[in-house]
Formats: structure tokens, sequence, C-alpha cells
């Protein structure tokens, strides 16, 4: 799910948005997407404060896939 986070950051989604979706996907998947909505919160969080190292190789085909969209 980290990688589609970078991507929705490189297009300008705020956490209010992220938090949106993952009421979403709380609301559809029950316990188990309370687990992934809070994890994705705090990684967007960290993503929005520069807290997250973008350079990592895993993060490279995000943010290579958000240039060719854009």
């Amino acid at each position: 799910m980290q990688g589609y986070l970078v991507i929705a950051h490189q297009f300008g989604a705020t956490e209010d948005e992220v938090r949106e979706v993952m009421n979403l996907v709380t609301m559809t998947q029950g316990c188990t997407g309370e687990v992934a909505a809070a994890k994705a919160c705090t990684f967007y969080g960290g993503l929005v404060q520069g807290k997250v190292d973008m350079a990592t190789s895993f993060f490279q085909w995000c943010l290579d896939l958000a240039g060719k969209v854009k």
C-alpha cells in the first residue's frame, strides 16, 4: 500500500483525503481494514512531514510511474 500512497502524495493528495479513503477501507474491510488504514495514515503522515526516505529503490518505481502519468 505504501507505493500507492507515494503516488497519491506525488499527485498532491492531502492527509484529509487519504484519511477519507482509509475510512472507506475500514467500512468495507472491517477489523482487517482498520489495521491497514491505521498503518497507511501513519505512513502518509510521515511522508507529508518528510520523514520517509524517498531515495530508496523501493519507492523509485512509484516516482517513475507518477512522472509518466503526469
